[in-house]
């Protein structure tokens, strides 16, 4: 079941308990509101002057069915967005900021300057580099 509602949503259900549902619709939210709310109105009317053979019940029942389908597309004409805040593996930058000023000339510990220290910590093929560059877009200043 899981793996469906990941097809379908594209994230599993955890990653929507995570979110936030908000909406974004292309009009003004009390336009498409007030739409819908005409849309049900017409729709119950047309009830009203249904066959006369139909019973109340199935009146009733197709007046659901027709209301849902009009919920549903204001529901979709309202723009529901999910907001969510998860860290997508190569879609967001880390910028590193390597200072190089004289300061980083000063010999530290045996006998490395700042700069030298910093530099082999943040080289390409450092530990540090390669756990970075699986889950971000690292750029070096």
């Amino acid at each position: 079941m899981e793996r469906l509602f990941e097809l379908l949503f594209k994230y599993r259900p955890a990653v929507f308990s995570r979110g936030d549902l908000l909406f974004a619709p292309p009009w003004p939210l009390a336009v498409v509101l007030a739409l819908g709310g005409l849309a049900l109105v017409l729709v119950a009317l047309a009830y009203r002057r249904a066959r006369p053979d139909l019973r109340v019940r199935d009146r009733l029942v197709l007046l659901g069915l027709r209301a849902t389908a009009v919920l549903l597309l204001v529901f979709c004409l309202s723009g529901p967005a999910l907001r969510l805040s998860t860290v997508v593996p190569q879609e967001n930058a880390l910028g590193i900021l390597v200072d190089d000023s004289r300061s980083m000339r000063i010999a530290d510990q045996d006998g490395q300057t700042r700069g030298a220290a910093a530099a082999a910590a943040f080289a390409n093929d450092s530990p540090i580099m390669r756990a970075l560059r699986e889950r971000f877009r690292v750029r070096l200043y």
